[in-house]
C-alpha cells in the first residue's frame, strides 16, 4: 500500500535565514515528483525534511496510508460485478432486481468506508483518524533514500554492505544479494572494500540499494552525480524497471537524465522569503 505524504506549511531556516517557508504540498501515491532549484536553493534540505532526517522549524510532514484508494478499487469491482450480473440475469426480472438491490447496498457500503478513511475521495486530502497516520518511528520502513552525501560503511565489502542493508530493508521481489550485485553491475567488486571504490562506484551502490529496496517511497537527490555516460543509462534503465507503482521524489538542477520520468514539479524558489536588509 503506497502512502500519501502531506507537507503542511513547512518552514526551515539556518540561523536567521529561511531556506523555505509556508510550503504546503501533497504527494499522492505513485506520483513522480521533481523538486527543482539551483545550488543552495534548499531542495536537498526539503528532501531531507520529507524523509524525516531533518526537522522543520515550522509545520509538519504527515504520511498516511491510502485506504481510500483501496476502497475505490473495491467499489469499482462491485460495479463490475453488477454489470456482469445484469447481463447474465436479464431473463429473470425478479432475480435481477434482488441482485441489483444487493449490489447497490455493497457499493454504498464501499463508498461509506471510503468516506471514513483518512484520504478524501476526489481530493486525496489527508484528514481524519490519526490511527491511519504512519508513526514517525516507522517511517524508515516506507522510505529509501539516495544522495551523493549519504555515507557508506567504508570497512565493509560490497557483499557485506548489501547483506547489512538487507537486515533493515528487504529488497524487491526478495532478490538475493548476488542478484543485487548483478543488477548494479559490480560483480568484479563483490569482495572489494567500499573504501577502495571510485566515486562513481559508490554512487551506483547508493542508487542500487535505494531503488531496489522494497519500499513504496523512493527519494533521490541529484542521482546522476559522479556517473559517467554508461552509468547514467544504467540508472535510467533501473528507474524504468523498478519504480512502477512507487512514489518517487527527485531533486535536480533541471538535468533531464535525472528526472526524465517525473510528471509533476515543485520549485523551492517559489517558497523563498525575501529578506530586506537594512543599510
Amino acid at each position: 500500500m503506497t502512502p500519501t505524504i502531506t507537507l503542511n506549511n513547512l518552514g526551515k531556516k539556518f540561523g536567521k535565514e529561511w531556506v523555505f517557508r509556508k510550503l504546503s504540498y501533497e504527494i499522492v501515491p505513485n506520483q513522480k515528483l521533481l523538486i527543482l532549484g539551483g545550488n543552495g536553493s534548499g531542495k536537498s534540505t526539503l528532501l531531507q525534511v520529507i524523509s524525516g532526517f531533518v526537522t522543520p522549524n515550522e509545520g509538519r510532514v504527515e504520511v498516511f496510508l491510502d485506504y481510500a484508494r483501496n476502497d475505490i478499487d473495491y467499489a469499482r469491482n462491485d460495479i463490475d460485478y453488477a454489470r456482469n450480473d445484469i447481463d447474465s440475469l436479464r431473463h429473470d426480472n425478479d432475480s435481477l432486481r434482488n441482485d441489483i438491490d444487493s449490489l447497490r447496498h455493497d457499493n454504498d457500503s464501499a463508498r461509506n468506508d471510503a468516506e471514513r478513511s483518512p484520504i478524501a475521495i476526489g481530493t486525496g486530502r489527508a484528514h481524519g483518524n490519526d490511527n491511519h497516520k504512519i508513526n514517525p518511528d516507522k517511517l524508515r520502513n516506507y522510505i529509501s533514500f539516495a544522495s551523493p552525501y549519504l555515507q557508506l560503511i567504508e570497512d565493509f565489502t560490497l557483499l557485506e554492505m548489501i547483506e547489512h542493508t538487507r537486515l533493515f530493508k528487504p529488497f524487491l521481489n526478495s532478490i538475493s544479494s548476488n542478484e543485487v550485485i548483478e543488477l548494479i553491475q559490480l560483480q568484479s567488486a563483490k569482495n572489494k572494500f567500499i573504501r577502495q571504490f571510485s566515486s562513481g562506484m559508490k554512487q551506483r551502490l547508493k542508487l542500487g540499494l535505494a531503488i531496489l529496496a522494497d519500499t513504496p517511497i523512493l527519494l533521490l537527490d541529484e542521482p546522476i552525480s559522479n556517473l559517467d555516460k554508461n552509468a547514467i543509462q544504467w540508472y535510467k534503465d533501473l528507474i524504468a524497471g523498478y519504480t512502477v507503482n512507487r512514489t518517487v521524489v527527485v531533486c535536480s538542477n533541471a538535468i533531464a537524465d535525472e528526472h526524465f520520468f517525473c510528471n509533476t514539479e515543485l520549485n523551492v524558489v517559489d517558497y523563498k522569503i525575501q529578506t530586506i536588509r537594512k543599510t
